[in-house]
């Protein structure tokens, strides 16, 4: 079994550790997306994940363009601990931290960094990889 998210047209999916046997498959309702067997621990476990589904989708309704497919599917599963940083992110706390507050840096050097940064992003909105996260930096990608 496998859960799929969906958001504008864009999908991800984990694989559940549930095994079904042959002879389970006969009670799959296709209405109730449940097996007829309320006692299956198949049924246990999908309750769960549309709790936290429903959950996500309630405290993030106004900000759900925050999220991309995977990161939703993480959180859901609880998988959001062993995420990266993103790139972007990485870079805005780096500029935020480091060079931001240097007093000794010059302003023109500043603003050298802010134009790098500037066209890291464009660079991955390019690629269409805003989303990227460090652990995708790689040879290849550069």
């Amino acid at each position: 079994m496998y859960v799929r998210v969906v958001l504008n047209r864009k999908k991800a999916e984990i694989r559940l550790n549930i095994e079904i046997l042959p002879h389970e498959l006969k009670k799959w309702d296709e209405k109730m997306m449940r097996f007829s067997d309320r006692e299956m621990h198949a049924n246990v476990l999908l309750n769960k994940i549309e709790q936290k589904f429903q959950d996500f989708r309630y405290r993030n309704a106004t900000s759900l363009n925050n999220y991309n497919v995977k990161a939703i599917r993480d959180l859901i599963m609880g998988l959001e601990l062993k995420r990266s940083l993103s790139i972007i992110a990485y870079i805005d706390k780096y500029y935020n931290s480091a060079i931001a507050p240097n007093a000794q840096m010059a302003e023109g050097t500043k603003r050298n960094y802010r134009k790098v940064l500037k066209h890291l992003k464009d660079f991955l909105a390019f690629r269409k990889s805003k989303g990227a996260e460090l652990r995708d930096m790689n040879v290849a990608f550069a």
